[in-house]
């Protein structure tokens, strides 16, 4: 295989390359400029050399048909912001990977323009490689020749086909050099990409520092997590407005949550019958030492058929596992999909103080796949509680598959998560603003789960805004609000309308999930 990149490296450079040049921002970029240069990973990884080393050294020779990224290395080389650029991103691997993929794709864009180079000249430099490339092989098999009489024959054979591959690289290469004697779009263009480097680098870093915070997991990822994030953050509003929404979310959430420490947990709801000692009636303990009395408690106690106080309470004191179904149908795009986003996100750092384990499912129509995040897992921090997964938060994030609306197959595979896990006590929150029928039998299957690994299901129903906004009845729903909390109604626990997208309209939820 030929080596294309042009500049010395170690193995400590090396290193950091491949921890930071890694994920699918990178293989998307490397795959849509192999499409028009044949050594685009090449100059992306000169470019972070060039980045992130101390000292520079253009190595001599190198392949022929590399003759454009050594064009655009010089240009880099000699713009006017390249001493600030490196100064900023010296020895830092997502700095280094971030400047050399703002700077490969500038130069990608000029390219498809069409103004620098003509098709015919981009696709004489991919001919130029694959024949280097032939010609390559064809060296190796001589050297592997054995040095007997009998290889002799192969060898002269070999020898014929190299020379007349070698033909075909030199024309192929003087077509290719005449091709790269005028080149100013594209070194103008590179040029600017790299003055604009710098300060883009620190927008970046900003704002990624800012998402971090306020979706509320460590920005102390890999080198390939932050690049990751900052690509996905590029020129990208509604991950940053999805931020600021869930930042605000998450202290609303946690506020509704502190009114409950100064108060029991639960409180006396009514008598009833049982065996529990601590909630026994005064007269039920006075038999107890009564001898007359006392053998009549004993057979009641073993039938739990005493007279006891029940109690009542918002805090189930369940630690299981939290499913967050999210509806991702088309009726869902915009304001209401990034509101029950943030409400995820929220819920998740209820969870996180709880150190209970998140899955969110975000679902669609029934011939749509089911898309699974495990935002919570079994990963904890120092302090013994978990941390939430950047990766997962990105793909729940931007994920909207869009369609029609189901809720038995999300249902269905939150009541599984729930199943698998080891503690019971787990809860089911559905976000919706369409209606879909749920089966009385499947209902039935449901409840009967519940029973049997006691979690609760929330249902939040989100009216549409603009219809709520113009309705007259203070309260009124629309039919469909109404059929579709119809069917909720008969595996959920509660359901939630919401009128308004604020986090004050999950309030009760925040308080007793």
């Amino acid at each position: 295989m030929i080596d294309a990149c042009l500049i010395e490296t170690d193995a400590y450079d090396r290193d950091a390359r491949a921890k930071a040049l890694t994920g699918p921002a990178v293989e998307t970029l490397c795959e849509k400029g192999a499409r028009v240069t044949p050594h685009f990973r090449a100059l992306l990884e000169d470019l972070f050399a060039i980045c992130f080393k101390l000292r520079v050294r253009v190595r001599e020779g190198g392949p022929r048909s590399a003759a454009l990224n050594r064009r655009i290395l010089s240009a880099v080389l000699q713009a006017d912001g390249i001493d600030e650029l490196r100064a900023s991103s010296a020895l830092d691997p997502v700095r280094a990977a971030s400047g050399a993929m703002g700077i490969a794709r500038a130069a990608l864009q000029e390219l498809k323009k069409g103004e620098a180079l003509t098709d015919e000249e981009l696709l004489d430099q991919a001919a130029l490689a694959h024949a280097e490339g032939k010609l390559g092989e064809l060296d190796e098999l001589a050297r592997s020749l054995p040095d007997e009489p009998g290889a002799d024959s192969m060898r002269r054979r070999i020898e014929r086909e190299r020379e007349r591959q070698q033909e075909q690289v030199d024309d192929l290469a003087s077509r290719v050099d005449r091709a790269m004697e005028d080149l100013p779009f594209l070194e103008r263009r590179v040029t600017q990409a790299t003055a604009r480097a710098a300060d883009a680098l620190e927008e970046e870093e900003e704002a990624a520092r800012a998402f971090t915070e306020k979706m509320g997991v460590s920005s102390s990822g890999s080198a390939a997590e932050r690049l990751e994030l900052a690509e996905k953050l590029r020129g990208n509003d509604k991950l940053r407005k999805l931020a600021n929404l869930a930042g605000a979310f998450r202290r609303d959430a946690l506020a509704a949550r502190k009114k409950r420490v100064r108060r029991a947990s639960s409180e006396v709801h009514k008598v009833g019958r049982g065996a529990e000692l601590s909630r026994l009636l005064p007269a039920e303990l006075s038999a107890f030492v009564d001898p007359r009395r006392k053998l009549d408690f004993l057979r009641r106690m073993a039938e739990r058929d005493l007279a006891e106080y029940e109690l009542v309470g918002a805090d189930r004191g369940g630690r299981g596992p939290m499913v967050i179904c999210v509806d991702a149908s088309g009726s869902m795009n915009g304001p209401r999909e990034l509101w029950a986003k943030a409400v995820s996100l929220a819920l998740l750092e209820v969870a996180r103080r709880q150190n209970r384990c998140v899955e969110a499912i975000v679902f669609a129509g029934r011939e749509a796949r089911l898309e699974r995040f495990s935002l919570l897992d079994g990963k904890k921090n120092r302090g013994g509680r978990r941390v939430p997964q950047l990766p997962s938060l990105l793909d729940f994030a931007t994920c909207f598959p869009g369609g029609g609306t189901d809720f038995e197959k999300p249902i269905s595979a939150a009541v599984e998560v729930l199943e698998s896990a080891k503690m019971k006590g787990g809860d089911i929150v559905f976000v919706t603003d369409g209606e879909a029928p749920i089966r009385e039998g499947f209902a039935e299957d449901i409840k009967w789960l519940q029973k049997k690994h006691d979690f609760t299901i929330y249902g939040v129903l989100i009216d549409d805004p603009s219809v709520a906004a113009k309705r007259p009845a203070p309260g009124a729903v629309r039919p469909e609000i109404e059929r579709a909390a119809r069917e909720l109604r008969k595996i959920t626990d509660r359901i939630t309308t919401v009128h308004r997208l604020t986090s004050g309209a999950v309030k009760d939820l925040f308080e007793r999930i």
